[in-house]
């Protein structure tokens, strides 16, 4: 992942499978199958999240809903809401 309008560059584990999502002060990307919300300034990692998928899915669809970050491929949608660990919601997951 390269921001070069913010001077930082970051390499995590994982092969990205869709393009990242911004808001003001943070990026969201998928590698593999773990979601990092990172520093938009600064890069640095302000929490990660391993998705539960089963071993045949993969995340086709990265968006940002208000403080939402939905994670979704065929069949199934991964809400995640982007608050400190001690505040954020437990994980929900649906699919068809």
């Amino acid at each position: 992942l390269d921001y070069r309008q913010s001077g930082w560059d970051k390499q995590l584990p994982g092969r990205a499978t869709v393009p990242p999502v911004t808001s003001r002060t943070s990026v969201f990307v998928v590698a593999g199958n773990t979601l990092y919300r990172l520093d938009a300034a600064t890069g640095t990692v302000g929490w990660k999240l391993t998705l539960p998928l089963n071993g045949n899915e993969t995340v086709t669809d990265l968006t940002l809903i208000g403080r939402d970050v939905w994670a979704s491929g065929p069949g199934f949608a991964v809400r995640v809401t982007d608050r400190p660990a001690d505040q954020r919601e437990p994980v929900q997951k649906g699919g068809s």
